[in-house]
């Protein structure tokens, strides 16, 4: 239920475009990059735009649920651990799936490497 929020879904209409764009142009630029130099680029992406998630929803929960300035401001550093352990997990993920599932959609669309 909490998906079908009006928060929530304005933070995945603007996030999940951004995110679309950022790593599109990302996957534009590394194209030709070795698969090593695309990894330690995407990592840290990854871990930052799971911060940017967050920061976001900072943003846009207390605008659209009326919250005071102090409680935005509570809002913002309640989020701040949860921030950490996404950006974390992001970076973990991406470093141990990202070449098998890359090489996996490789075989399956017949993409050239």
């Amino acid at each position: 239920l909490w998906g079908f929020l009006p928060n929530v879904v304005v933070l995945y209409l603007v996030y999940y475009n951004l995110f679309a764009a950022v790593f599109g142009a990302v996957g534009h630029i590394t194209a030709h990059f070795s698969a090593g130099k695309r990894l330690v680029l995407l990592v840290p992406c990854a871990a930052c735009m799971a911060a940017l998630f967050s920061l976001t929803d900072d943003v846009v929960t207390p605008l659209m649920l009326g919250y005071s300035s102090r409680a935005a401001l509570v809002y913002f550093y309640n989020s701040l651990p949860v921030m950490g352990i996404q950006a974390a997990c992001a970076a973990v993920t991406v470093l141990f799936l990202f070449p098998p599932l890359y090489n996996a959609f490789g075989l399956i669309c017949g993409a050239k490497r």
